[in-house]
């Protein structure tokens, strides 16, 4: 069973960009998992996300899009700083989304 969602946040850029943030959550507590999801109109792969383990960084097929997922469990001071996904060159149309859940166990939050 998936853990309660606490809150979302998203950005997503009208035109070619090499980076995009997104707000984390004001209401993000200690212990929350937060997990960033990045897409992009490019085949490049996207940087480490500073602070976040990564989950996923693939590319879809042989398209010209690239996923990227990242995790971190909160420190509880993480609320209303911006989170920024970076290909590691060029540039795409990005979208990021934020999503930030409780009650999970922070030693193991993916399980």
């Amino acid at each position: 069973m998936a853990p309660p969602l606490r809150a979302t946040a998203e950005a997503e850029s009208s035109s070619a960009v090499s980076s995009l943030s997104a707000t984390i959550p004001g209401g993000t507590q200690a212990d929350d998992l937060i997990v960033v999801i990045a897409g992009a109109t490019s085949s490049n792969l996207f940087n480490a996300l500073s602070g976040f383990t990564n989950l996923a960084n693939e590319r879809a097929g042989s398209a010209a899009f690239r996923l990227g997922v990242w995790y971190k469990v909160a420190a509880g001071t993480e609320g209303g700083t911006s989170v920024t996904p970076a290909l590691a060159s060029g540039t795409g149309r990005m979208v990021v989304q934020v999503r930030v859940y409780h009650s999970v166990d922070p030693s193991n939050p993916l399980n």
